[in-house]
């Protein structure tokens, strides 16, 4: 999905690690989607404009250094659970700005909505009707999978109007 928006809009992708170390790099969309699959420790992309700079030693950095940017952070998936993955973005650049919300209204017309979002706590939960979600969590969550949110105290059961 990521490399479609980047391919569309013109844009430059970055790819960071943030276990063991902090690292980020620079990919080619041709590349992509190999080092994403390959290696299972990249936990968030980022679309630029121009190149941006890799040369920091940490998210802060990069992130302060990059202002005009349009991150994913992708989900982990570890011991039967998937978490949440988030699009968020930063401009002050209102042409930037306008190409983020186009990227950001694409992905939600491509994405099934609607889920059932539970607490681990005390049990209780709500249907949210606009919660989106790709085809991939939907059928791990066939597979037993255990949609979560970013910490562990929010379960989504995607595809679901009951809890």
């Amino acid at each position: 999905m990521a490399a479609s928006w980047a391919d569309k809009d013109g844009l430059v992708v970055a790819v960071e690690k943030f276990s063991p170390r902090y690292e980020v790099y620079q990919v080619s969309l041709d590349n992509l989607m190999d080092a994403t699959s390959e290696d299972g420790e990249i936990r968030r992309l980022s679309l630029h404009r121009d190149a941006p700079d890799v040369s920091m030693k940490s998210e802060r950095e990069f992130l302060s250094a990059n202002p005009d940017l349009l991150t994913i952070l992708i989900g982990e998936e570890r011991e039967g659970m998937l978490f949440e993955s988030m699009l968020g973005s930063t401009s002050d650049d209102a042409q930037m700005g306008k190409v983020w919300r186009r990227i950001r209204d694409r992905a939600r017309k491509s994405m099934y909505k609607g889920a059932w979002v539970k607490s681990r706590l005390s049990g209780g939960g709500n249907f949210d009707a606009s919660h989106a979600y790709t085809p991939g969590p939907l059928a791990l969550q066939g597979q037993g999978a255990e949609m979560v949110g970013i910490n562990d105290g929010t379960i989504y059961l995607l595809n679901s109007t009951e809890g």
